[in-house]
Order: C-alpha cells, then sequence, then structure tokens
C-alpha cells in the first residue's frame, strides 16, 4: 500500500472548508482596468486626470473636466495559463469578453466668475476592477496522491462520523470504496500501490470585481483639484476543478482510478470612500495624493464536492443525498491604499505620469459574523497565518502621452506590482507586469480610443501539499471606448 505521507492535516485547504490567506489576496489585489485611455498609459493618471479612470486611483482627478461627458468601453482578453508539473507542460487558455467602464460627467462651470472654485464636478460610472475568468489545466506523474491526505486526515474517527467531521474528503473516500479502516489502529489505508500516479487536473475560474462610484470633485482656480469618490463592489468568483488520478501499478488491487470534483462559488458586496488632492506649482508640473479606505465587504460561500471510483470490474458513485454542499457568511476588509503622483506637461506635446502606490496587504483581515444563523467565528488563526506570510508592495505605474497631430495621440505605458506574500511562501513567483500601448482620436465632440496590454505573471498552485505545479500567466488584451462631451 501507498505510504501514508501526511500526519496533520486539517489545516490544509484543500481537506477542510475555510476562508485562507490567497482568499484575502484575491479580494485585495487590483490591477485596475477602465476606458482604453485609461489601459494604453497602465492606469497611471494619478496627476494628470480628466479620465473616468481617475476614480479608481485619485478622484480629484474628475476636477481637470471643463466639459461635460458620457463614454463607455468595452474589453476583450486572451488568457493564457502553462502549466510545469513535474517536467511536463500543458496550456490552456480563455478569452473572456468583458464592459470595462461606463461613465458620466456633469460639470458646473462658474470661470466666467474667475475666482474661487471654477468647476465642479458630478461623476457617475462603473469600471472592471480586475478579472478572475481563465483556465488552467496540468497533467503528469507523481507518487504523492490526493488520497494521501484524505485517508491520514480521517486517523481517529469512526466511518460513522466521517460525515459530520470531513464531508469533503475523507467521507468521500470512505463511500466511493476507496479507503478501508483499520479497527486496530483507528486509521485509513488507501487501496492506491508502490507505483507513480498519472495526475490531471482541470480548474476553471469565473468572476470578477466590479465597482460603482458616484464622485464630486471641484477645481480651485485651476491650481489645487479636490475629490472624494464612493466606490460600491462587487465580488463574483466561481472555482470548479475536476481532479483526475490514474494508477500507473495496479497489480494487488482492483482500483484503477479515481476523481474529485469540487466547486467553490463566492459572491459579495461591498463598499469604500477615496480621497484625493491635485496641485500644480506650475502649469507643467502636477502633483497628486490619494488615499483609499478599505473595503468592507461581506461575502457568502457555497461549496460542493463529488467522487467517483473506478475498479476493474465496477464504478463506485455518491449517492445524490452524499454529496456534501454548505454555505458561509462572512466578512472582509481589505487594506488601505496610498498613492503619490507626480506628472509633467510637455506644453500642447504630450505628458507623462508617474504613480507610486502603497499597498500593506497584512492590513487585511477576515471578521466572523452570525448573520443567516451562521456559528460565529473569530478568524484569529486565519488572520495571523495571512499577516505571516504577507508583505508590503510598492506598485508602480508609468504611462505617457504624445500628440501626434492636433486630433491623433499616441500613448504607452509600464506596471509592475511586486509580490504580496513574502519570498519564502513562494505563492507568487516574481513580480506581475504590465505592458501597455494605444492611440486615441479627439475632436471637439468625441473621442474615440484603442488600447492594447500585455501581462504577464507566474505562479505556485498546490494541489496538496506534495503536488506543485508552476504556472506562467499571460494576458494579451484589447480595449475599445469612446466618450461624447457636451
Amino acid at each position: 500500500m501507498k505510504k501514508i505521507l501526511y500526519c496533520v492535516l486539517c489545516s490544509f485547504p484543500f481537506l477542510v472548508l475555510g476562508q485562507n490567506e490567497n482568499d484575502l489576496f484575491r479580494f485585495s489585489k487590483s490591477t485596475f482596468q477602465g476606458d482604453a485611455r485609461f489601459e494604453s498609459m497602465a492606469g497611471s493618471f494619478g496627476a494628470l486626470g480628466a479620465n473616468f479612470g481617475c476614480s479608481q486611483i485619485n478622484p480629484a482627478g474628475f476636477g481637470r473636466f471643463s466639459a461635460s461627458q458620457f463614454g463607455a468601453g468595452i474589453n476583450i482578453s486572451h488568457v493564457k495559463n502553462s502549466s510545469d508539473f513535474n517536467g511536463t507542460t500543458t496550456d490552456a487558455t480563455k478569452t473572456p469578453f468583458k464592459m470595462g467602464n461606463l461613465g458620466l460627467v456633469l460639470v458646473n462651470d462658474k470661470s466666467e466668475e474667475n475666482r474661487g472654485f471654477l468647476y465642479s464636478q458630478l461623476g457617475i460610472g462603473y469600471n472592471r476592477i480586475d478579472n478572475y475568468t481563465q483556465n488552467t489545466h496540468y497533467q503528469g506523474r507523481l507518487y504523492n496522491s490526493l488520497l494521501d491526505g484524505f485517508t491520514a486526515q480521517g486517523a481517529g474517527v469512526t466511518p460513522e462520523n466521517l460525515a459530520f467531521q470531513y464531508p469533503f474528503s475523507t467521507s468521500l473516500a470512505w463511500e466511493t470504496y476507496l479507503i478501508n479502516y483499520d479497527d486496530q489502529s483507528s486509521t485509513y489505508y488507501s487501496l492506491l500501490t508502490q507505483g507513480d500516479m498519472l495526475h490531471d487536473r482541470d480548474i476553471e475560474q469565473k468572476g470578477g470585481i466590479n465597482e460603482w462610484y458616484f464622485s464630486y470633485s471641484a477645481n480651485y482656480l485651476n491650481k489645487l483639484y479636490l475629490g472624494v469618490n464612493l466606490g460600491l463592489r462587487s465580488f463574483n468568483y466561481t472555482e470548479k476543478y475536476l481532479h483526475k488520478e490514474t494508477l500507473t501499478d495496479t497489480v494487488g488491487t482492483d482500483l484503477r482510478s479515481f476523481d474529485y470534483a469540487y466547486n467553490l462559488k463566492t459572491k459579495g458586496n461591498g463598499a469604500n470612500l477615496k480621497i484625493g488632492v491635485i496641485y500644480l506649482p506650475t502649469e507643467a508640473l502636477r502633483l497628486g495624493l490619494a488615499v483609499h479606505s478599505p473595503t468592507f465587504a461581506e461575502m457568502t460561500d457555497t461549496w460542493s464536492a463529488d467522487m467517483n471510483g473506478y475498479f476493474q470490474d465496477t464504478t463506485y458513485r455518491l449517492a445524490e443525498n452524499l454529496k456534501p454542499s454548505a454555505q458561509y457568511v462572512y466578512k472582509v476588509r481589505t487594506p488601505t491604499r496610498f498613492v503619490g503622483s507626480i506628472a509633467y506637461v510637455f506644453g500642447l506635446k504630450g505628458c507623462v505620469n508617474v504613480d507610486l502606490e502603497y499597498v500593506n496587504y497584512r492590513w487585511a483581515f477576515f471578521r466572523g459574523t452570525s448573520k443567516d444563523g451562521n456559528a460565529y467565528y473569530d478568524f484569529k488563526p486565519e488572520n495571523a497565518t495571512a499577516k505571516s506570510v504577507f508583505q508590503p508592495a510598492l506598485n508602480l505605474r508609468v504611462g505617457g502621452e504624445l500628440l501626434l497631430t492636433s486630433n491623433l495621440f499616441l500613448r504607452g505605458g509600464y506596471a509592475l506590482y511586486p509580490p504580496a506574500f513574502k519570498s519564502e511562501v513562494q505563492a507568487e513567483l516574481g513580480n506581475q507586469q504590465i505592458y501597455s500601448a494605444g492611440i486615441g482620436f479627439k475632436t471637439a465632440n468625441f473621442v474615440i480610443d484603442l488600447a492594447y496590454k500585455y501581462m504577464t505573471y507566474e505562479r505556485n498552485y498546490r494541489a496538496f501539499p506534495e503536488s506543485t505545479t508552476r504556472i506562467k500567466t499571460v494576458v494579451n488584451s484589447f480595449a475599445l471606448s469612446g466618450a461624447v462631451l457636451f
């Protein structure tokens, strides 16, 4: 029989239902998306303003609008994940199509008075903050098995109590005859042999973060710009995976393979507040500062699982009443963000902007709730773990715009997002980088923009502790947007 390799497994995410640092990171991170002009400059607009995307970075940028506008944009991406599992490389792709932004800004013009506040602006709109949609597939040989952990976890728990103690793991293996129970030692043993297992896992992720915003801003003598922004965020995340293992050595066992399916759906809503200021020491030099409050959100997780055992002469499937499902409501607080920006405008020739954004992921945490009959849980272990594995990050965004003719603009940008996890954790492998470019055409009455963005990053995915897959993600995306001035 295959050696039992795990002793204490209750904290491992694949064995128990529960929120962990990966969830906190998913809801706290954002690379920001918006209209095509915003995208083509890598979201670097903290001191420039006059763009709908400013609602995400520095709401004082709305103070730069001197005419009312309505705009909208779409985004299409091609996401490719290349997985390296024990030397075997497998590719998977997904092409999500989403609305990137929708915005309306109404300008109150008092400039004829030529004193005090010259303009004020009311803004309302929508931005896609982050995309989760992607597919991942890996396959290859590994001695260790998902079933090892399920077996070890049940030690000391009698079969009649498995459905209560471990309904999503050991209980499923027991009901599909993949493990047996030893009364003398009160332990379980699997029907695996000493040979390698052929692993095959398909992972499908969908969803993203959307934000509706309401903003107010003001322009004081074309010198000082103030803004405040209320953001209402919705979170939607779905993860489904099917894990399959096939024995390479079947001597002495009737077992041939098994599969395990897991489904997670997270939905939530939250709110945040952003305040910002832009100051012009000179007409060319612009300085920006913004503070983003945490997003306070309430989440609902729904889980379900299934398992099948394939033997030489028969297949064991779970009856419908044995397929587990559960739901839990909890709260999340994401980190505060601080954004400092500097921009320089080269007269009518173009401009450049640099954003530095500080975010300390250690400030993110879970909170319990008794809503919907939940048993209150304080999340102390999960929050302590998150604080120990997270670190602060200083995000960089640089963008520039060049006026080619009186109506035509050429743009480019670069963004760097350092890892949120400490290096020894190895969840993320290096920096997430974004390269962008685009063009724009503007008249007195309308604007149309096109952007291209290339994003790449690497990470480690662990199906269980002894199974590590290195995944390289490459995202090629295009954004098209337009606006009408009135």
